[in-house]
């Protein structure tokens, strides 16, 4: 609370003074405040320090309300400080689990690899193994002289059929016989895929039955 200077005159106008009279009954000028006055003088620096606490008030909101934004900052830092080392180590996890994974794979390829080599031949082997070969070679060697003597068999009588066949064919050709403009020829076999001999002539009214003027071709 503000003290004004007009106040302080009104309660000093309504406070009453204390006269002091000389011995020859003059008054003394000087006059001598009461105890209130002092405490009202004295109360004038109070009302300053009134005003300079309301204005500190005024200005501790503003602070805490700054501090408070800062705190909030802070924690936010922080907080997402935490979430990106969280990520870090759940991504070097992961790479990790990858690794292991793919020594994994390497080891059982190796593993195999060398399964694979071990596989081999034994340096001696069996007695049993000897006498097997011979008699297969023995057997092999009967069966290709048996095979010999047939085949040359083969061989004859493929060659007589063939010129029994080529004895035919030049019998079948003789027996041709053309009979004005068409070839009459007597098959000996006969067989539904072959086609006849073709004629000029009927190959040729083929033509123009099929390329007649009424067709209007191009």
């Amino acid at each position: 609370m503000v003290v004004t200077r007009s106040r302080l005159d009104t309660q000093s106008a309504a406070k009453p003074k204390k006269i002091k009279f000389n011995d020859d009954d003059t008054i003394n000028e000087s006059e001598y405040n009461t105890a209130e006055e002092n405490g009202d003088v004295n109360d004038e620096p109070n009302g300053s320090e009134t005003s300079a606490s309301e204005s500190d008030s005024d200005e501790a909101p503003e602070e805490e309300s700054t501090s408070t934004a800062k705190s909030a900052v802070i924690n936010e830092q922080k907080r997402q400080n935490a979430l990106r080392r969280q990520v870090m180590e759940e991504q070097k996890h992961l790479r990790r689990l990858q690794d292991q994974h793919n020594k994994q794979q390497q080891e059982l390829k190796r593993s195999r690899s060398q399964k694979e080599k071990q596989i081999e031949l034994p340096e001696f082997l069996p007695d049993d193994i000897m006498t097997d070969i011979q008699t297969s070679g023995d057997s092999n060697e009967s069966t290709e002289k048996k095979n010999t003597y047939r085949k040359f068999d083969d061989e004859i009588d493929i060659r007589a059929s063939k010129i029994e066949k080529l004895k035919a064919l030049k019998q079948a050709r003789s027996t041709a016989v053309q009979k004005g403009p068409v070839r009459v020829q007597v098959h000996t076999t006969i067989n539904k895929k072959q086609v006849p001999m073709a004629e000029r002539k009927i190959v040729g009214s083929r033509d123009k039955w099929l390329h007649r003027k009424s067709l209007n071709r191009k």
